[in-house]
């Protein structure tokens, strides 16, 4: 493959990343699964996959050749270690989110002191947070709706977060594929090799 057509397979990943990136922060408390989630996480999908081929042959072909199942390990070990570090990282993220939005969203509720103490000591459990028993049934649902919306928060800063490091990582590769137009410090590192 050329330059040109791992580019475009590239920009095709990165568009339908952040097409099925931005179809998340639209989803409300009351959303279906399929129509929901589906159309994102097929774009997000389409997204990641585009790319792969394409980065994974700029990584390997950049090596001796003599060097290539060394670089083919040290490629997929990192990938391994990144996935990992980045689920590890987004779930404190998603932590956070929700919890922030929890706190600001029962201090407004009106809800009895005890469900938002409960509420609070048990946040930890993410959108599975215990209700307390022996509320009424509009406390109860106001309670499930706090926790819903509070867990969307978290999964959309979650997205951004994404979203963020996406365009970070898209700046690297546009500076440092082959073909990308390069900056006077690596075209001077590459002229004293």
């Amino acid at each position: 493959m050329d330059t040109g057509c791992h580019n475009s397979r590239i920009i095709a990943g990165l568009h339908g990343w952040l097409c099925g990136q931005r179809l998340f922060p639209t989803l409300q408390a009351s959303f279906h699964a399929t129509s929901g989630m589906l159309p994102g996480v097929l774009l997000l999908g389409v997204g990641i996959t585009c790319p792969v081929a394409p980065l994974t042959n700029a990584v390997i072909s950049s090596v001796p050749e003599s060097a290539t199942g060394i670089a083919s390990a040290v490629n997929n070990a990192l990938s391994r270690f990144t996935a990992l570090l980045a689920i590890s990282l987004l779930a404190l993220v998603l932590a956070h989110g929700f919890q922030v939005s929890l706190n600001s969203q029962i201090r407004r509720s009106g809800l009895p002191a005890f469900v938002r103490k409960q509420s609070i000591a048990n946040q930890s459990h993410l959108r599975d947070t215990p209700v307390t028993t022996g509320l009424t049934a509009i406390q109860r649902s106001k309670t499930l709706s706090l926790l819903d919306r509070a867990f969307l928060s978290g999964f959309r800063l979650v997205m951004f977060t994404c979203a963020g490091a996406l365009w970070i990582g898209a700046l690297g590769v546009a500076l440092l594929l082959p073909g990308a137009p390069q900056s006077s410090s690596r075209r001077r590192w590459e002229q004293m090799q």
